[in-house]
């Protein structure tokens, strides 16, 4: 998927995110990584911006939940672990 100028911003973050749990589930370890610290890169650039004060808050908050809820069923704990690491140190408080 190729992003547009029009695309909401706040749902790219979330699939980049689902993507990188979804290489994790597979066990594709290095590509499910490369995918978490990407995505944490493009966050970085919307933070400063108040049109999207859940990212990197709320969103961050919500998916570590979700992973912690799901973990028993998902596949790959220790990859899955890692997401909500990276997770866990892009947060802003």
């Amino acid at each position: 998927m190729t992003p547009r100028d029009d695309d909401d911003k706040v749902a790219l973050s979330y699939l980049g995110w689902f993507q990188a749990i979804t290489l994790a589930d597979m066990g594709a370890g290095d590509a499910c990584e490369r995918k978490a610290l990407a995505t944490l890169s493009e966050d970085a650039a919307l933070k400063s911006d108040p049109q999207y004060w859940e990212v990197g808050r709320r969103e961050y908050t919500l998916l570590r939940r979700l992973l912690e809820q799901y973990a028993p069923h998902l596949r790959s704990p220790t990859l899955i672990g890692r997401i909500s690491q990276i997770l866990q140190a892009g947060e802003v408080h």
